[in-house]
């Protein structure tokens, strides 16, 4: 027997963590939307630049450590801290105007925010039964998709009738306002909890975390850390880069290019789902689902190299498939993954720890693709692209059997 909430008590957990992590996204993605409209105002271009790698540096670090943390801390106070302190911090940042604070802040943004997915995994794991943790692992994908649609309108909207500093008091404001509802209402929801029998398919954990010395050395763990890292790479790479090959490779406008991006998060979701559906195929083996996505991945890579060359449509049609695949890989080997390490008392640990090496591969190969493309052309980065997704696929297939449930 375990405390399980019931139906209406997990669907509650869920939107509430759908609605933080939603928030999330605003405070998040902000800078990023209105970096433009800064640069020449307050930061250089320059400035502005290391203003945004020190926030990605802090979330993916952060990742590593509230992993851990989550395990020994209360969801309910962890994700509130992390929500109310990143409030605080946006809020901070648009009373600011040297560099030096600037970085500081979104510094310690990007360590609050990266409280808060290892919170609200842990949160799921303690409550939720097999069926409802999976199912709410998937369809919170869809508050990454809102979130990022929706700082990107929102921002525009404030630029264009108010300005940049606008568009951080604001997603502060509701980031604030959210982790207090969290805090307050995480208690009402967990004291519905049940004694429930606990299913076939769980594996309830043994009261003990596993050391951590024997964690790294889990199979799974070991053969999941490149595909990791690829999907990293391919999954915020590419969707970096892609208004900039539209507007290189087809001469296109910078707003039609952006105006074409923003709308990949939309079809990606498609990509959360069907990774439910594959990984149920396959026996729920996350790494034979996942070499199933890299192998789509890669043909459709193949394709921009062949018959989609000279293409908008078709070139499009290909950067939403590789990029839904990778969504799809995301939630295989970044979500669904963990919950196998839920046995050892680790999930919330390995979340953080693979969302940090995606976020690391990403970073790395973000600004290599750079490079790469300037100096030899956008053939030549589809080309690294494409031998990334070919290296993974080759990978989970190899390694395969150590994903046995």
């Amino acid at each position: 027997m375990a405390l399980r909430l019931n139906r209406r008590g997990a669907r509650a957990l869920f939107l509430m963590s759908w609605a933080v992590y939603f928030c999330s996204y605003l405070g998040r993605l902000n800078y990023s939307s209105v970096m433009s409209a800064m640069i020449g105002d307050t930061l250089t271009k320059a400035q502005a630049g290391w203003v945004n790698t020190a926030f990605l540096i802090a979330y993916a670090s952060g990742q590593l450590v509230n992993g851990l943390l989550a395990e020994k801390i209360s969801p309910r106070r962890m994700a509130a801290l992390g929500a109310i302190g990143g409030g605080i911090m946006n809020i901070a940042f648009c009373l600011s105007d040297s560099y030096a604070a600037m970085l500081a802040l979104r510094l310690l943004t990007g360590l609050c925010m990266a409280t808060l997915w290892p919170a609200i995994l842990q949160a799921m794991v303690e409550w939720m039964n097999e069926r409802d943790k999976i199912a709410s692992s998937v369809n919170l994908a869809s508050s990454m998709a809102a979130g990022t649609l929706v700082s990107y309108a929102l921002c525009a909207g404030l630029l264009k009738w108010l300005n940049w500093r606008a568009a951080f008091w604001l997603p502060g404001a509701l980031l604030v306002t959210m982790g207090a509802v969290w805090y307050c209402a995480y208690p009402l929801i967990t004291k519905q909890a049940i004694e429930t029998p606990v299913e076939a398919k769980s594996i309830e954990p043994s009261g003990e975390s596993l050391p951590l010395k024997k964690l790294i050395c889990v199979p799974v763990l070991i053969a999941a850390v490149l595909p990791v890292i690829l999907h990293g790479a391919i999954k915020d790479g590419v969707t970096a880069w892609v208004p900039a090959y539209v507007s290189e490779v087809f001469g296109r406008s910078a707003s039609f290019s952006a105006l074409v991006s923003a709308l990949l998060p939309l079809v990606n979701l498609t990509g959360a789902y069907l990774a439910q559906a594959v990984y149920e195929k396959t026996g729920r083996n996350t790494l034979r689902a996942s070499a199933i996505f890299f192998f789509v991945a890669t043909l459709m890579l193949a394709a921009m190299l062949t018959v989609a060359r000279g293409s908008l449509a078709l070139t499009m049609l290909c950067f939403a498939v590789i990029t839904s695949a990778m969504m799809a890989v995301n939630m295989l080997l970044i979500t669904l993954l963990p919950l196998y390490f839920e046995r050892y008392g680790r999930a919330a640990t390995v979340s953080g720890a693979l969302n940090a090496v995606a976020y690391g591969g990403s970073a790395l190969t973000s600004g290599l693709i750079g490079v790469l493309s300037s100096a030899c052309g956008w053939n030549a980065a589809v080309l690294s692209w494409l031998g990334m997704m070919v290296a993974a696929c080759v990978l989970c297939v190899i390694f395969r059997k150590t994903a046995e449930p």
